[in-house]
């Protein structure tokens, strides 16, 4: 038999509550750090584990059918947040980003930086003439003086059409 209901457990000591906090909403703080963390960090030790793991996207784009499969464990929870936020018409894509700076952390060709595409898929053919495809922003876009430009690597000129 439970004394006091959980609703005035969680309320604020202010409104004559205990002021302990949602469990579910501290648990969906920590999994969309881990969530961001993923994106974010790009050559930490745990992010090299999972996509060991779960292959190069960590599995955050995995087919249902996939993702239904796999035995539990903290990484599958984490993965099935944005479907459960979804639900709730919370897009963590759209709610975070991250930003550019000096361009020396973000791949130019590949990595989602201007939009939400990367320039890879968006211009394959150009991109075929590369002669870096792992270049950085700050290799291909040069600011001085308050002028910025930008400096090609082509294998070849690229032709009309």
């Amino acid at each position: 038999m439970a004394w006091v209901s959980w609703n005035k457990i969680c309320a604020s000591t202010s409104c004559g509550g205990l002021g302990v906090g949602s469990l579910q909403a501290s648990n969906i703080a920590m999994l969309t750090k881990w969530w961001w963390r993923f994106y974010s960090e790009g050559n930490s030790l745990w992010k090299k584990v999972i996509i060991s793991i779960y292959g190069d996207q960590g599995g955050i784009n995995m087919s249902e059918s996939c993702f239904i499969r796999l035995p539990w464990s903290p990484w599958k929870s984490i993965m099935g947040l944005q479907k459960q936020l979804l639900g709730l018409n919370i897009n963590l894509h759209s709610l975070f980003s991250k930003k550019v700076g000096n361009g020396s952390t973000f791949k130019f060709w590949i990595d989602s930086w201007f939009g939400d595409f990367d320039f890879k898929s968006r211009f394959p053919r150009i991109f075929a003439l590369e002669t870096n495809p792992l270049c950085n922003i700050s290799e291909r876009c040069i600011s001085s003086n308050g002028h910025s430009s930008l400096v090609w690597a082509w294998r070849r000129n690229p032709r009309d059409g």
